[in-house]
């Protein structure tokens, strides 16, 4: 930046030898330039940040300079089409993946969750271009009737997955009955996945009350966006930490500014059972155990909070809620990106007290594989949006039209 007090020296003697009106002109110039000057230094800083956030293809990852848990990083929400290597250097370089490759997906489902399970698991293979395999984790009386559904698709539906059943199960020495009824029942299944899926390195988790929206490997992809040291990656509980649950009465210590909803869950299952992970939660939860109403996640938060390197941090459309939109919009980036995932919490899928997420979800119940998506699913919802009042703009056109966009998009 040019030196203020020399430019007025300069002034000074241009008046004591030259014309007023020369010096006006002189003067005029000189701050021209420095106007000019102050542009362009802005314009390149700028630019420079810029280039720092856009360049995903070769990241710098300092082992000794773990993230802040105060701050959710910048993501680029490209689905990429490469994988990531990490160097000894703790470099990470891209190279194509495999579109080849399964997607894995678990889910957990007991009482009467069967239906939206179902609806759920149809939202992902409606979506995707890739194999899937469900990993389903069930009571026993509720598995005959989802292996029912799942082997009645249309072929070409059935061609694209496989899938497992699962018995709910916990670790030795615990009490299966005190963690199946922690917060929702076998709600706490999730954090031992790890210990199952033996032969599985990396995993995409969602409850049962979430609907895919954007095809799955979208949301696989952040895989690509670890560093050496990610080992799961979740989206924020809310957007503004100052009207969030966490901020406001949670009695134990969490994530960040605000918090970790665990409803989508990308785990890298080998990082996990190499870092120790049910050795850490089981502890973590006889000691918070009467300070945990959100179970599960309760759990997640703790752990994240003592080790804010392990988690990678996703943006909110993968994971929209009602929170997101009850009272005012939070989730500003669906303007631009459209929602990912749909995650009907609260049981907002049943009822009339958030009618946008239940209109979604009965949209995709209603949908018959096999039935042109533009058609029977898209045109529905349309018709649905059209009927929009204007005291209905808060959860209604903030999801619904996001969502009929990104369908339109993913579908054509």
């Amino acid at each position: 930046m040019p030196n203020i007090n020399f430019m007025i020296s300069l002034r000074t003697q241009c008046y004591r030898r030259q014309p007023r009106m020369s010096c006006r002109n002189n003067y005029l110039l000189q701050t021209i330039f420095v106007g000019v000057f102050v542009l362009v230094s802005l314009y390149l800083l700028y630019k420079g940040e810029s280039v720092q956030h856009d360049d995903f293809l070769l990241v710098n990852h300092e082992d000794n300079d773990p993230p802040k848990a105060n701050n959710y990083p910048v993501v680029n929400l490209k689905c990429l089409n490469d994988s990531a290597a990490i160097t000894d250097t703790g470099l990470v370089h891209r190279k194509r993946n495999n579109y080849n490759h399964r997607i894995y997906l678990a889910v957990v489902c007991c009482g009467d969750r069967s239906e939206e399970t179902l609806v759920m698991l149809k939202s992902a293979v409606l979506n995707t271009q890739r194999k899937l395999h469900f990993h389903i984790f069930a009571e026993e009386e509720l598995k005959p009737g989802l292996a029912k559904s799942l082997k009645s698709w249309p072929t070409d539906f059935q061609a694209k997955i496989e899938f497992t059943l699962h018995s709910i199960q916990f670790p030795n020495n615990e009490n299966p009955e005190e963690w199946k009824s922690l917060f929702r029942t076998c709600a706490t299944q999730r954090l031992f996945i790890p210990d199952v899926l033996t032969d599985v390195d990396s995993l995409l988790y969602v409850d049962t009350d979430t609907l895919f929206i954007r095809p799955p490997e979208s949301l696989w992809s952040f895989f690509n966006e670890f560093n050496a040291t990610h080992l799961a990656a979740l989206a924020p509980e809310d957007e503004i930490a100052e009207v969030g649950w966490y901020d406001r009465f949670a009695r134990h210590p969490y994530y960040g500014l605000a918090g970790l909803n665990s409803g989508v869950l990308l785990m890298n299952l080998t990082r996990m059972r190499s870092f120790g992970w049910t050795e850490k939660i089981v502890p973590l939860y006889h000691e918070y155990k009467q300070k945990i109403p959100w179970g599960d996640q309760d759990l997640l938060n703790i752990l994240f909070y003592y080790h804010p390197d392990r988690v990678f941090i996703f943006p909110c459309e993968w994971n929209f809620r009602p929170n997101h939109c009850i009272w005012f919009k939070s989730c500003f980036r669906t303007n631009i990106q459209g929602v990912s995932i749909i995650h009907g919490s609260h049981k907002v899928f049943h009822s009339d007290k958030n009618w946008p997420f239940r209109i979604v979800y009965e949209a995709f119940l209603k949908y018959k594989l096999g039935l042109t998506p533009e058609t029977h699913l898209v045109q529905n919802l349309q018709r649905k949006l059209s009927k929009l009042k204007s005291s209905d703009l808060f959860c209604g056109k903030t999801l619904l039209q996001p969502v009929i966009t990104t369908l339109n998009s993913v579908q054509r």
